[in-house]
């Protein structure tokens, strides 16, 4: 499973995705260890015409780890039901890494402004 890091760099961003962790249900993710953590879907954002969620962790303590987000991509099946589909290859991932990653940038820029 890929991680995505960068969210330990902005105190400020870290604590606004906060107020909103406790609102949103949970989603049990197995790490590569074995150990289950709760996650929220943090965002859902369009890359090249694919949907991805950003998943982040429940835990206070989990949220400014390096490697704290998860990105997986949504796919619908025929029925119209949704699944988060671990991303294999490197590019895409790199792809939707970098726009999650911008968007962070313009979040941390509005709150600079605030």
């Amino acid at each position: 499973m890929r991680r995505k890091k960068g969210l330990e760099d902005d105190d400020s961003l870290v604590n606004e995705v906060a107020k909103t962790r406790s609102e949103t249900p949970e989603i049990y993710i197995e790490l590569e260890d074995g150990t289950e953590r709760p996650y929220v879907l943090a965002h859902v954002m369009r890359v090249r015409g694919r949907e991805y969620a950003i998943l982040l962790p429940k835990d206070e303590e989990d949220l400014s780890d390096e490697g704290s987000a998860l990105i997986f991509r949504i796919e619908t099946d025929s029925k119209g039901y949704h699944s988060l589909v671990e991303i294999t290859s490197k590019k895409e991932f790199e792809r939707v890494a970098s726009s999650w990653d911008e968007l962070l940038d313009e979040i941390a820029d509005e709150l600079e402004e605030e």
